[in-house]
């Protein structure tokens, strides 16, 4: 489980690198030319501001998918001997 977090951590970061590529390219207004820069870019903008906030998003959530199966790994990392005593504490508390 620890491994698959770092292997998730890593594609978070790869998201990462690859969002901030994207929102690098939204600035490079002559790309088009000078005309059709004028007539285009204001719906690519639009369109590219929405697509780098859903990776953003899409980044943050791989991110946390990461820390909660780290915290998944702690919970799971009981050994039978404290599994038992858990059990046989909350036995008693019924």
């Amino acid at each position: 489980m620890t491994r698959h977090a770092g292997e998730v951590d890593a594609m978070a970061e790869r998201l990462s690198e690859v969002t901030a590529a994207a929102a690098h390219l939204g600035r490079q207004d002559g790309a088009y030319g000078e005309w059709p820069s004028k007539l285009i870019l204001p719906f690519l903008d639009d369109a590219q501001e929405n697509a780098v906030h859903e990776m953003r998003t899409g980044t943050d959530a791989t991110s946390h998918l990461a820390d909660l199966l780290r915290a998944l790994t702690i919970d799971i990392s009981l050994t039978d001997a404290e599994a038992a005593h858990l059990l046989g504490y909350r036995e008693t508390e019924r």
